[in-house]
């Protein structure tokens, strides 16, 4: 930005005084200087730091911003190690620190609602006495705010369990660079659109600024072991973290120091560890009072297998806070050795570890410097730490030169740059090493959607050698062709290519139709060329394409506007990969469920969704529809269980992101993007996936009762127990009310679980079925026991509302006099339901007239999609604030409309 005129600088800093107050816009030098530094980073000192106090200054103050074109930082503690929230230019630092409420705790609906300022201290103390947590526990976790674990993704020692910041963030209320105000989910689990929540997580404050989170809670567990291994070499210590994970066992923290933090702690706080060790696994195990012992057992044996000279059990909470002191206090300690330290933050996949911290020791003698590492090596995040002197040149430029190389070869063992702290201007460079032209040209695209005058955080995330780019001109053909020409040019260009299946017979094709559109042909490619190929040819003619997969979910929401081509994606159907050490599975989209799953099942492992739709779906189908299915409450859904994935898009360009990592915070989080996009964005040709083991035992639980209020005490009644259940579902038909309960883990897990659950006494409730079934298989036949397949002139209005609403919306629900009959089914712990409506009198106008009133009336939260119904197209919607941002991204991003044309992403907004 050009040095902003004194006269003009004073207009502006007097239109933010106007919207904050006088007392909350700092512009004096001396109060400035505190913002030019981050942990061990230094930038420019910013022009101003204004205060907001609420969402509404926030705007207002983006307003004059936008107007002005001077660029905004939003910033919380400053405790980000990557130098994100540094000024490089002239610009104006947004300190929402007195944005710090706590404004809801609800433990029935399993969430806390907070303003950015808040810190994740404040949040877990909050919680503690209900009996639950927060899962991301950052170091800085202290002071750090929410509002920037969310900007960084923040991860910590619990991930390897509860997952890093994105796996725990609900819901959103953004603000846009025009102060635009947007509500992202808020705190329900589903919404339509694509997943914005998703993608704010590791943004770095360069798509929006976040003034409202809803986070997950989850209850403190009933008893924790945690012991301490010890090992004479590094090698045997990675291998026992490759091998408790890949047995099944996932500990709630798997911790490793090596031999360099040891020693300086011991040296300077003597707390036990034996110094001689070359590495230390600190490992909890966490669960149910009296469940814990085979666990423990499991991993002793483990640990001695691989030679393990010692191990060391916390018999009381005094030793066990003991041990995580020493984790804790590791980094912090190297200071008695040189006057500086300086940690870097890359992941690869677990069952790399041992590879890379040989590589680190190597890299270490190669520049003559002292590299010791501490790692959340159950998510494979390892955090060498340079101690040396920043006085010496020479150090200082070897220690560049050793945090360059460590990147490089992370990233040839299948990592990532950053598995927590962030890109910020750290490791801009590296982002090049990591991401194609493409791929970094994908995300800078994606970033202009939501901040078209780039004003948003400057110069992070992206390098500037794309951010300075002008986009590229696509490739077309003349608008003055004929169709007639431009189908004939097109076809043969397809012939020059040499691609696979052209099916062009019109029985075929009808197989093909939808709502009344005829493609040209479909295209069954065998290859992610052939592919590309297709959408870069599709993009020259201005061809529109329909993604394909089995045709399973097709219906659901609208096609307003015709396609010209299928491109039909069961031709690339293999398994790419199995790595049941790595808990990962590699496979190309076109894969069908159920044979991915039977593999799966001969190695003791699944894919963790049960898709409830008809038929047999590919792999990515369900991805590209998020149809996790009802396994979500205990496994998390798609969003989160997609590692990484390949996707062609506009002008045939094949872009990666993610891979066999658990953690990975570098750049834009693409994934997120692509799971539920609906095929409207490109074609997905390949993912990866986390990976669950078989448990030892899996329990349904059918309940009936025709009486409303025995329905409703239970449903609340099991709710405020949280057993951490698999699943939680229900099926409401006239006056029958059915609830299925699954348990699955250990056997003495479940056995406690269900011990807890006798505890509940409702009268009119009777228990119609019990069944073992550790494959799953029983959730899926629940609803294809009571759902009727083939009613006349079906309706299907898809709800996501709270748990506590759910009784009041089937009340309302039932009350509309619409058609033959209606049922709702759903998973209740999401409150994600579906109610279907069917016969010959429906008037789909006045149902619709009906949800939105009875929504109005009884929620304050809750989204609704028409999903299934005649004419739906010529239905109107009422628009959410946050449409317009997914116009942008569908025009930026696919910006000659060739996916998916006037598909709505998931139902039709009602």
């Amino acid at each position: 930005m050009l040095q902003l005129e004194k006269a003009y600088l004073e207009m502006i800093l007097n239109k933010l005084r106007t919207v904050v107050g006088e007392k909350d816009v700092l512009y004096k030098q001396v109060d400035l200087a505190t913002y030019r530094d981050s942990v061990h980073l230094s930038g420019l000192q910013p022009t101003a730091v204004v205060f907001p106090k609420d969402t509404g200054e926030v705007s207002e103050v983006l307003k004059i911003l936008h107007q002005y074109q001077v660029p905004v930082i939003a910033r919380g503690a400053g405790t980000n190690l990557c130098g994100d929230t540094l000024s490089l230019d002239l610009c104006i630092i947004l300190e929402l620190a007195k944005m710090d409420r706590i404004l809801e705790v609800n433990i029935i609906d399993r969430y806390v609602e907070v303003e950015p300022g808040v810190t994740n201290m404040e949040v877990q103390n909050i919680l503690k006495p209900h009996g639950y947590f927060f899962a991301p526990d950052p170091a800085s976790m202290g002071v750090s705010t929410i509002g920037g674990n969310i900007g960084e993704n923040a991860g910590g020692m619990r991930c390897v369990k509860y997952g890093v910041t994105t796996d725990n963030v609900i819901g959103l209320e953004i603000v846009l660079s025009d102060g635009q105000v947007i509500l992202s989910n808020g705190p329900l689990d589903g919404d339509f659109g694509y997943n914005l929540t998703g993608l704010m997580n590791g943004s770095e404050g360069t798509l929006g600024v976040i003034t409202k989170a809803w986070l997950r809670i989850v209850k403190l567990p009933d008893e924790v072991k945690t012991l301490v291994a010890v090992y004479a070499n590094l090698e045997d210590a990675a291998k026992t973290v490759s091998q408790i994970i890949g047995k099944g066992i996932i500990p709630g923290a798997l911790e490793m120091i090596d031999h360099l933090a040891i020693e300086a702690l011991e040296e300077n706080m003597n707390l036990g560890y034996p110094i001689e060790a070359e590495a230390v696994l600190l490992i909890e195990i966490d669960g149910f009072s009296g469940t814990l012992e085979s666990q423990v057992e499991r991993v002793l044996s483990i640990c001695k297998e691989n030679n393990a000279t010692e191990i060391r059990v916390a018999k009381t909470e005094e030793e066990r806070q003991q041990l995580w002191l020493g984790r804790r206090e590791a980094l912090n300690c190297f200071v008695s050795k040189m006057p500086t330290y300086a940690q870097e933050d890359v992941a690869v996949p677990r069952t790399k570890l041992p590879e890379v911290l040989e590589i680190i020791k190597k890299i270490g003698e190669k520049y003559s410097l002292v590299i010791a590492s501490v790692c959340h090596a159950g998510d494979g995040n390892l955090h060498p730490t340079i101690i040396y002197d920043d006085k010496d040149e020479e150090q200082t430029k070897q220690a560049h030169f050793a945090f360059g190389e460590m990147m490089e070869q992370a990233i040839a063992l299948g990592g990532t740059i950053t598995g927590e702290h962030g890109v910020g201007i750290e490791k801009l460079k590296g982002m090049n090493l990591l991401f194609s032209e493409d791929e970094l040209s994908f995300m800078w695209q994606l970033k202009l959607a939501f901040d078209p005058k780039k004003i948003l955080n400057p110069g992070k995330v992206i390098p500037d050698t794309i951010s300075r780019m002008m986009l590229e001109d696509l490739e077309q053909v003349p608008e003055s062709k004929e169709v007639s020409t431009t189908r004939e040019l097109f076809f043969a260009d397809l012939e020059r290519e040499e691609i696979g299946e052209i099916l062009i017979n019109e029985k075929i094709l009808a197989a093909y139709s939808l709502e009344g559109n005829k493609s040209w042909c479909a295209i069954r490619p065998k290859t992610v060329t052939e592919v590309a190929a297709i959408v870069r040819l599709a993009t020259k003619y201005d061809i529109k394409i329909l993604p394909w997969g089995r045709g399973t979910k097709v219906s659901i929401g609208t096609h307003s506007k015709p396609f010209d081509i299928v491109v039909d994606m069961s031709g690339l159907n293999k398994i790419i990969e199995i790595d049941t050490e790595n808990l990962t599975a590699t496979v190309e989209a076109g894969i069908e469920f159920k044979d991915f799953q039977e593999e799966l099942y001969k190695k003791g492992y699944m894919l963790s969704i049960d898709p409830l739709e008809s038929g047999s779906p590919t792999i990515g189908g369900i991805v590209a529809t998020n149809s996790t299915g009802t396994l979500r409450l205990k496994y998390s859904s798609l969003k989160n269980i997609v590692l990484g994935l390949d996707a062609v898009i506009s002008g045939g360009k094949i872009i990666h992101y993610g891979g066999k990592m658990i953690k990975n915070v570098a750049g834009y989080d693409l994934r997120k993007l692509f799971v539920g996009s609906w095929g409207t964005l490109g074609i997905i040709t390949k993912i990866t996936l986390k990976l669950s083991p078989l448990p030892e035992k899996a329990v349904y639980r059918t309940f009936m009762t025709d009486d409303y209020s025995a329905f409703a005490d239970y449903l609340f009644a099991v709710q405020k127990k949280d057993v951490q259940l698999t699943s939680f579902d229900i099926f409401v038909e006239n006056s029958k009310y059915y609830i299925n309960l699954c348990m699955s883990g250990q056997h003495r897990s479940v056995d406690r679980q269900l011990e807890i659950l006798d505890e509940i006494e409702i009268n009119k409730l009777a228990l119609i079925d019990e069944v073992q079934d550790p494959y799953f298989i029983a959730g899926k036949s629940f609803f294809n026991k009571y759902i009727q397949p083939n009613q006349s002139n079906k309706i299907v209005i898809k709800s996501s509302i709270r748990f506590s609403d759910i009784t009041a919306w089937i009340k309302k629900i039932q009350s509309i006099n619409q058609g033959e009959g209606s049922y709702v089914f759903g998973n209740a712990a999401s409150g994600i339901l579906y109610a279907t409506f069917f016969g010959e009198n429906i008037s789909l106008t006045d149902l619709i007239s009906d949800v939105k009133a009875c929504s109005k009336n009884a929620l304050t939260f809750g989204v609704h999609t028409l999903e299934i119904g005649p004419e739906m197209s010529s239905i109107s919607k009422e628009e959410k604030s946050s449409v317009s941002i997914y116009l942008h991204l569908k025009e930026m991003l696919d910006p000659k409309a060739i996916f998916s044309p006037g598909r709505t992403i998931g139902g039709r907004s009602i």
